[in-house]
C-alpha cells in the first residue's frame, strides 16, 4: 500500500507544477500583448506652436550673452584674420627725421653766411668811402671808422657761428652716409598726381635765393682777393711769415672763388631745367 501512495503523491506534485508553469506563461503573454498595443507618441501642430512661443519669450537682450563654443571660435578667427595696421618702418621714420634736421641745419648755415657776406660788403663800401678822395671832416671820418668796426665785429661773429653750423651739417651728412639715408627730393605733384603749382613756385624761389647768395659770395670773395693781393704787393720786401700767411689766404680765397662760380653755373642750369619742367607740366612761373 505504501508504493501506490507514493506514486499518487508524485503524480499530484507534477500536475501542480505544470499548472503553475502554465499560469505564469499565460500571465507573461498577456503583459507583452498589452505593451505591443500601446499608442506610438506623435508631434502635433500644437506642440510645434508651443515650442515657438517658448523660444519667442526669450528676451532679446539675453541673446549673445552666453555664446556657444562655435560662436566663440568664429569670433576668434575673425579677430585673428582682421588686417592689422603696420607701424611706420623705424628706418623710414629715422630717415625722415634726419632729412628734417639736415634741412634746418642747411637753412641755418645759409642764413648765417648770407648775413656775414652782407656785413662784409657794407664794411667794404664804408672803407672805400673812407679812403676815397672826397674831402670830409674829422667827425665824419670818426663815424665811418665806428661803423666799419661794428660791421667788422658783426662779420666775425657771424663767420664763427657759420663755422659751427657747417660742422653740424658735416656731422649730419656723415650720419646719413653711415646709415645709407637718402635725401628726400622736393615733390612737384599733389596726392592726385597732378602738377602742384605752389611746389613749383617754392622750388623756383629756393633756387633763385641760392643763386643770389652765390653771386653775393663771389663779390665778397673777389673783394677779399683784391685786398690780399694788394697786401702781398705792399709787403713784397716784408718778413716771410707775413708773406706766407697772405699767400695762403690768397690761395684759399682763389679756390673758394672758383668753387662758388662753379656753384653759380650749376644753379643756373638747375633753374633753367626747373622752368622747362614747369612749362612741360603747364605750370606758369614767369622769369623773375
Amino acid at each position: 500500500m505504501l508504493f501506490p501512495r507514493l506514486l499518487l503523491r508524485m503524480y499530484m506534485n507534477l500536475r501542480l507544477r505544470l499548472l503553475l508553469q502554465a499560469g505564469c506563461l499565460l500571465l507573461l503573454t498577456t503583459v507583452v500583448g498589452a505593451q505591443s498595443r500601446a499608442p506610438i507618441p506623435t508631434l502635433t501642430s500644437e506642440d510645434v506652436i508651443g515650442t515657438k512661443q517658448v523660444v519667442s519669450k526669450t528676451p532679446a537682450t539675453e541673446i549673445g550673452k552666453n555664446p556657444s563654443q562655435s560662436e566663440k571660435a568664429l569670433a576668434k578667427d575673425a579677430v585673428s584674420t582682421a588686417p592689422v595696421k603696420s607701424a611706420e618702418d623705424p628706418k623710414k621714420k629715422a630717415e625722415k627725421d634726419w632729412n628734417e634736421r639736415l634741412k634746418k641745419a642747411r637753412e641755418k648755415l645759409s642764413e648765417l653766411e648770407r648775413r656775414a657776406d652782407q656785413a662784409e660788403l657794407q664794411m667794404t663800401q664804408l672803407r672805400n668811402q673812407l679812403f676815397s678822395a672826397t674831402s670830409r671832416g674829422p667827425e665824419l671820418n670818426s663815424q665811418l671808422n665806428a661803423r666799419i668796426g661794428e660791421f667788422t665785429e658783426q662779420r666775425n661773429r657771424l663767420r664763427a657761428e657759420a663755422q659751427i653750423a657747417q660742422q653740424e651739417v658735416t656731422t649730419l651728412q656723415s650720419e646719413g652716409r653711415n646709415n645709407s639715408y637718402q635725401v628726400i627730393e622736393a615733390t612737384l605733384v599733389n596726392e592726385k598726381g597732378e602738377p602742384d603749382v605752389k611746389a613749383y613756385q617754392v622750388e623756383q624761389e629756393k633756387l633763385q635765393n641760392e643763386l643770389r647768395d652765390a653771386q653775393a659770395r663771389v663779390e665778397v670773395l673777389q673783394i677779399r682777393l683784391n685786398s690780399v693781393q694788394g697786401e702781398v704787393l705792399k709787403k713784397g720786401n716784408g718778413d716771410n711769415f707775413t708773406l706766407n700767411r697772405l699767400r695762403q689766404e690768397r690761395e684759399r680765397t682763389t679756390a673758394e672763388l672758383a668753387e662758388t662760380r662753379t656753384r653759380i653755373e650749376e644753379l643756373n642750369s638747375q633753374l633753367q631745367s626747373h622752368r622747362q619742367k614747369a612749362t612741360a607740366a603747364g605750370v606758369p612761373l614767369g622769369t623773375q
